[in-house]
């Protein structure tokens, strides 16, 4: 044990597990000595595609410490960075296991229905899970609240490590993600480069009623600011959740301003499709699906800017769709 890690393989290469081709044999892992960035990136990306979660790094010289796989003691996993790529899900159903814990049932849209994709029992704060908790009890129906998730990764149609992060107050049931956004996160996910960053720790915040009604998914506009004569009167636009709240809140108001019915979340037969970000989980599958003219925020803030609907730009395209909605 008190062995370096390449002393400790070398033992096992030339005698205990010498013989590894019996099926009850304990085998040594695949491995490989890197040194440079590139190559790290390289086994990771081969990692993810083969369906793994991530890899594990040790440094030659590293001895077994149990219960010390940290960083400083030259031995930590590299597991994918999903940073904003959180889904909005259902919770359609409590399950109450032997030993009490709860299991929360997790569902996205399938048309006109809910798909279960995942059972999760970690995550959000006591008090959060006692509010969904003690709001089960008194429905009629089935029990839907909205939260936010997210996971490890995802390995045969099923989540890796599935957390829940909070209860996403300002979300109706109906704008939850759908099934094809779940199907393309997979795929993301094995996309996934190392981050150049670590994902920052949120600090936990209470949350009040006053920040439930100001935090509303599509904010309010006053009638009087609606501009009839835009082209924009009547059709559907989704503008996609990203980084930055403030920014999505304020394109929302300024389409509504021109008589758009906005929605925060994607719909079936919608005119448009506005995107925060370009690097976020539901642009990206927005621009997978294809279905509808998928528009940077650049567009809409140039026309705030100009005073009018105008029409997009080569730069303010993401994704345009042949035949769709189009500004004359």
């Amino acid at each position: 044990m008190n062995a370096p890690l390449h002393q400790r393989i070398r033992a096992l290469d030339a005698a205990i597990l010498k013989d590894n081709t019996h099926i009850d044999t304990i085998a040594v892992a695949p491995r490989k000595t890197v040194s440079t960035k590139e190559e790290v990136e390289q086994l990771f990306a081969q990692a993810l595609g083969a369906g793994e979660e991530g890899i594990v790094v040790k440094r030659k010289d590293v001895t077994y410490q149990p219960g010390t796989r940290m960083t400083k003691n030259g031995w930590f996993k590299l597991k994918a960075y999903l940073g904003d790529n959180e889904l909005d899900v259902a919770v359609v159903g409590i399950d109450k296991g032997k030993d009490g814990q709860l299991a929360y049932q997790l569902a996205v849209r399938d048309g006109e229905r809910y798909q279960t994709i995942t059972n999760c029992s970690s995550g959000l704060r006591q008090v959060d899970r006692d509010y969904i908790y003690n709001l089960s009890t008194r429905a009629v129906g089935p029990l839907l609240k909205v939260v936010e998730m997210t996971a490890a990764g995802v390995r045969d149609g099923k989540f890796i490590d599935p957390v829940m992060k909070r209860i996403r107050h300002d979300k109706d049931v109906d704008e939850v993600d759908t099934l094809q956004t779940f199907k393309d996160y997979e795929q993301i996910l094995m996309n996934s480069k190392l981050s150049d960053k670590s994902p920052a720790k949120e600090k936990p915040r209470k949350v009040t009623k006053r920040m439930i009604v100001e935090g509303s998914a599509v904010p309010e506009v006053d009638a009087k600011q609606i501009r009839t004569d835009s082209p924009l009167v009547g059709r559907t636009v989704c503008v996609l959740f990203g980084t930055d709240e403030r920014l999505r809140k304020r394109l929302m108001e300024i389409l509504k301003t021109y008589g758009a019915k906005v929605v925060a979340n994607p719909v079936a037969d919608m005119d448009l499709v506005v995107a925060t970000t370009d690097k976020h989980v539901k642009t990206k599958a927005q621009v997978e699906a294809g279905q509808t003219t998928l528009l940077r925020s650049k567009w809409v803030l140039r026309c705030e800017e100009e005073g009018q609907v105008v029409p997009w730009t080569t730069e303010e395209v993401l994704n345009e769709v042949e035949g769709g909605f189009q500004i004359e």
